[in-house]
């Protein structure tokens, strides 16, 4: 069963990946691929948006589907890792008019077990506040 996140984000890496020529699909020589470049990318997208830890979990997800090992997975998202970097490029370059670096920017909480260790956080602690997330601290920037 494919979940309906995966198939959302497939549809607009599809869609993103047509417009802007993204990458060729067809391989030019050698066997051809397992794991298409477009299923890759969207792979490593519902890794981060599905909140999954893990290539792992993913694979677990897909086992049933993809019909390849774990490491056939594994190198493919990473290959497609550049091909993401440049995705990343061309929508800041797109949106630049409208957009703020900071909206591209990781806002994972930092978790604090104790508050004599928050004086340590010192990266962003003019913008950080104090939160409780499943009775933890937790210092979010």
């Amino acid at each position: 069963m494919i979940p309906a996140i995966y198939s959302k984000i497939k549809s607009i890496v599809t869609h993103i990946s047509k417009t802007i020529k993204l990458f060729e699909e067809t391989p030019k020589s050698g066997r051809p691929r397992k794991i298409s470049n477009i299923n890759a990318l969207t792979l490593a997208i519902y890794q981060h948006q599905s909140t999954r830890a893990t290539k792992k979990s993913v694979y677990e997800d897909f086992k049933q589907v993809l019909r390849c090992s774990y490491k056939t997975l594994v190198v493919w998202i990473n290959k497609i890792a550049e091909t993401s970097l440049r995705l990343l490029i061309t929508l800041m370059s797109l949106n630049k008019t409208s957009a703020h670096l900071i909206k591209y920017t990781d806002a994972t909480d930092i978790p604090v077990c104790l508050k004599k260790n928050a004086d340590s956080h010192k990266a962003m602690k003019e913008v950080s506040g104090w939160g409780q997330v499943n009775k933890r601290l937790v210092l979010w920037a």
